[in-house]
C-alpha cells in the first residue's frame, strides 16, 4: 500500500516526520539489540501502516504541535507574522515596514493599520488589525514555493517541539538501558559489538538533541523566517 499518497507535501514533511524521528530511536535499539524481533516488527510495522498508523503519528504530531504554538504565542507575545508588523518591534527596517503598512492600508479593505500611538493605547486592537491583514496575505501567497518552503520549516520545529517530552523519554530511557547493557557486558569481559556502541553513541546524542536543541528559541527562528519571507512578498505583490 503506497501510504504516502495519504499525505499531501507539507503534512508528509511537518508532520509525518517529527513523529517518525521520534519513533527513529526506538526503531534504532530493536534493530540492533533485538534483530529477530525487529524483522518480525518490520512486518508488523507494514501491516500497522496500512491500518492507519501512519495516519494516526501524523495526527499526533499536528495536535501535539498546534498544542505547543498556543504556549509559544503567549511565551512570545503574538505569532512571528503580528510581531513583526508591530510598530514597537525593531526587526524589520522602519522604512520597509512602513511599506508594509501602507500596502495593506490600500488593499485590504478590512484593515487600518493603526500609527504608533494608537497600537500604544490599544495593542490588542492592533494585533486585530495586524492579523487580518496577514491572513489576507497568507490567501495572495499561496502556491509561492520559498513562502511554503519557511511553512514547512517552521512546521517541522513546532511539531518536533510539541513532541518533546515524548522524545526526551524515549531516548533518555533508552540511553541509560543500552548504556548499562554496554556497562554490564564490558564488566563481565566480553568486548561489545561495534554496532551497539555506535547505537548507544546515536541514542545518547539524539537524547542530546532533544535537551539542547529542541527549545523555544529553536522553534521562535523557524516562524521569524517565515514570517519574514512571507511579509517579503508585499514587494512582489506591490
Amino acid at each position: 500500500m503506497d501510504w504516502a499518497a495519504h499525505f499531501d507535501t507539507y503534512g508528509l514533511r511537518a508532520r509525518l516526520t517529527p513523529a517518525l524521528l521520534t519513533l527513529f530511536p526506538l526503531v534504532v535499539v530493536v534493530a540492533v539489540w533485538f534483530p529477530k524481533v525487529y524483522s518480525e516488527a518490520a512486518a508488523l510495522f507494514s501491516v500497522a501502516a496500512a491500518c492507519g498508523l501512519l495516519l494516526f503519528l501524523a495526527h499526533l504530531a499536528r495536535y501535539r504541535g498546534r498544542q505547543a504554538q498556543r504556549k509559544l504565542i503567549r511565551t512570545w507575545g503574538g505569532m512571528p507574522t503580528t510581531i513583526l508588523l508591530r510598530h514597537r518591534d525593531t526587526t524589520v527596517p522602519a522604512g520597509t515596514k512602513r511599506k508594509y503598512h501602507a500596502f495593506l492600508n490600500k488593499r485590504v479593505p478590512a484593515v487600518r493599520i493603526p500609527s504608533k500611538d494608537e497600537e500604544q493605547r490599544d495593542p490588542e486592537e492592533a494585533d486585530h488589525q495586524y492579523d487580518t491583514g496577514v491572513r489576507w496575505l497568507l490567501e495572495q501567497t499561496r502556491g509561492d514555493h520559498l513562502v511554503f518552503k519557511e511553512n514547512v520549516s517552521y512546521g517541522i520545529r513546532r511539531n518536533i517541539f510539541g513532541l518533546r517530552h515524548y522524545g526526551r523519554a524515549t531516548t533518555g530511557a533508552l540511553a541509560v538501558a543500552t548504556t548499562a547493557d554496554l556497562i554490564t557486558q564490558h564488566m563481565g569481559g566480553a568486548t561489545p559489538p561495534a554496532d551497539k556502541v555506535a547505537a548507544a553513541i546515536f541514542i545518547a546524542t539524539c537524547f542530546a538533541a532533544w535537551c539542547t536543541v529542541v527549545r523555544r528559541s529553536w522553534v521562535w527562528d523557524a516562524g521569524q523566517a517565515y514570517a519574514t519571507r512571507l511579509l517579503a512578498q508585499i514587494e512582489k505583490l506591490r
